[in-house]
């Protein structure tokens, strides 16, 4: 803590139990920090009695000095707050979907709108705007999230994806039964990716050779790498099929029953950036906006 600044606090409320309280600390460390700055001039700010304080004549002087000094230092860290704030839009995005899929395509955004940043939450948890800064997400599901309106940005479309020399190692375009010989790289919280495809494809001989990763930024990596096969999700990972650096062998898409929606609050008003934001996805994925048509 700063001494002025604790000083300036105790002063406006002439009580140390008051300042304590608005900047969060305990009585005892407003006073050590009093304490700290009168041995520091050398002289007593406060007279201390049992039950209260009172400035003295030179803690009088110095308030009215520092006071409005501080009271104008917190005025602009308030406006350049809210100015960051007003030209914040805070996302909620799955990391994978915010590495392979949307940052790739922000320099549109950022170029439209220039005066607004995006701040990630990558946190994967369930949805819930209440209690949060959040002003929008994109979430896998049904399109039913409480207190809020969801707008369907696409499928949840996969297929089982390999490198290309991991393909050729094992001839799996021309002999996909050669499949049984290979190893299956599985996201942990996506295990059942790879039963749907399986179960959808009617695919026999499956692999028995398998390794868990964390994440599927972690699979994917693996599959770049040529360590295996993985599930991948077709829109997701769109510009990494098309440049060759996944390919899809069995070329057998199956589409799930959930699909990747852009949501947002229903309990307050939507600001203007947020519209703007939801309108670029929204027409960033071939849909129609949803408010400046």
């Amino acid at each position: 803590m700063n001494p002025l600044h604790v000083f300036a606090v105790a002063s406006r409320h002439q009580t140390f139990t008051a300042a304590a309280r608005e900047l969060g600390v305990t009585q005892v460390a407003v006073s050590r920090q009093i304490s700290v700055l009168e041995d520091y001039i050398n002289t007593e700010l406060f007279v201390r009695s049992a039950r209260s304080v009172k400035l003295t004549e030179t803690g009088q002087a110095l308030s009215q000095e520092i006071t409005p000094l501080f009271e104008d230092l917190n005025g602009v860290m308030r406006n350049l707050m809210t100015k960051e704030r007003e030209q914040t839009i805070d996302l909620r995005v799955y990391p994978t979907l915010s590495y392979y899929w949307l940052l790739p395509k922000l320099k549109g955004f950022n170029s439209q709108y220039s005066d607004y940043t995006i701040r990630m939450d990558t946190l994967v948890k369930p949805l819930d705007f209440r209690g949060t800064k959040l002003d929008v997400a994109i979430q896998l599901g049904h399109g039913d999230w409480s207190n809020s309106k969801a707008r369907k940005l696409f499928p949840a479309e996969i297929d089982m994806l390999c490198s290309p020399a991991y393909a050729q190692e094992f001839d799996l375009f021309d002999n996909p039964d050669n499949f049984r010989f290979t190893t299956l790289l599985q996201s942990r919280y996506r295990r059942r990716d790879w039963q749907d495809w399986i179960d959808n494809c009617k695919v026999n001989n499956v692999p028995k050779a398998e390794v868990e990763y964390k994440s599927s930024i972690l699979t994917y990596g693996a599959v770049r790498e040529g360590l295996g096969l993985a599930i991948g999700e077709l829109n997701t990972l769109k510009a990494q099929i098309d440049q060759g650096v996944f390919v899809r062998p069995f070329n057998q898409s199956v589409e799930k029953d959930t699909a990747y929606w852009v949501v947002w609050p229903t309990f307050k008003s939507t600001a203007p950036k947020v519209k703007y934001f939801i309108d670029w996805l929204l027409r960033t994925c071939g849909q129609q906006p949803e408010f400046f048509k």
